[in-house]
């Protein structure tokens, strides 16, 4: 009552005054609503991963990571065929030569398929996962998650003459080696191989809990780049027996037992799974920020999810 006896005590300028400031007040208030209605922009669509034009690289083929003209790379990703619903099944797969079936399965589209196969009948090879996320039409998001999987044949040295190269696959049809059943006599056959080297083979193998390619092989502290290329062609893995870790189980001393594993990334596995609960699938651990996609790769057939 005595401000509004206040307000008729004013003068006519002082209460035209205080009229404007209560319309000033009054449009600041309403200024965050206008703004969201008016004036913000709506969310943009996630990009697809940048294409890398390397011609030293491509050669002839650069135009297979050249985008389309014909598609705005702003619009929504549906304008690529791209079902954001789709989960796609996981599993390991070499992308060359990769059937449409199995793109499909993981959750690719027809247009982006026709993209890949495009690529390859132009005599494109993936060789690396870099190749794989050079193809424009595979987005950010579909690489980070198949990244883990993905299995590339091996390439012959350069550093070997074409000649004797020959020379060493001819000699698969003298000496072929599992090194899954390999024993120590068995490998110091092998050109380059010695007792010392064969021991270590054999360890290295039991901390792993077996091969599950050739290529592994490499890791094997002593054993030069040379000496893998003349015998491996003389190696193979018809059935890896792979001892796979109880992942939501095992403690963190038992997890950094695996040589792929360091007591720093057991440590946080245990600490996420106590946090989070169990693990379902590889992918799970992507939540892991320092865990990255070569390791997820390399770990992946070792673990094994359902046994708790």
């Amino acid at each position: 009552m005595k401000k509004l006896l206040l307000f008729f005590a004013m003068t006519e300028q002082e209460r035209r005054g205080f009229l404007a400031l209560l319309f000033v007040i009054f449009l600041i208030s309403l200024f965050p609503f206008a703004y969201r209605i008016f004036w913000r922009e709506p969310p943009a669509t996630a990009p697809a991963i940048a294409w890398i034009l390397d011609h030293n690289h491509l050669g002839s083929d650069a135009d297979a990571f050249a985008p389309d003209p014909t598609i705005d790379r702003a619009t929504d990703a549906t304008t690529l065929g791209i079902n954001r619903k789709a989960r796609g099944a996981l599993f390991f797969f070499d992308p060359n030569n990769l059937p449409a079936e199995r793109w499909r399965a993981l959750g690719f589209s027809d247009k982006q398929i026709a993209v890949i196969k495009n690529y390859e009948a132009k005599g494109g090879k993936f060789y690396r996962p870099e190749d794989v996320a050079k193809i424009y039409v595979i987005s950010a998001e579909q690489f980070s998650k198949i990244a883990p999987y993905l299995q590339f044949p091996e390439k012959p040295s350069k550093s070997l003459p074409e000649k004797q190269y020959a020379r060493e696959q001819h000699a698969t049809a003298l000496l072929q080696l599992d090194l899954n059943q390999a024993d120590t006599s068995a490998l110091v056959r092998l050109n380059g191989i010695g007792p010392v080297l064969s021991a270590r083979i054999v360890k290295f193998r039991d901390n792993l809990g077996g091969f599950h390619t050739v290529e592994q092989l490499k890791e094997v502290y002593g054993l030069s780049t040379e000496t893998y290329e003349r015998i491996k062609a003389q190696l193979l893995v018809a059935q890896p027996r792979i001892k796979q870790l109880a992942i939501n189980r095992l403690s963190e001393e038992e997890l950094a037992a695996h040589p792929y594993i360091s007591y720093k990334v057991a440590r946080l596995i245990v600490r996420y799974r106590e946090q989070h609960g169990n693990f379902d699938q590889l992918a799970d651990l992507r939540n892991i920020y320092t865990l990255d996609a070569d390791f997820l790769r390399k770990i992946g057939p070792y673990l094994n999810f359902n046994e708790e």
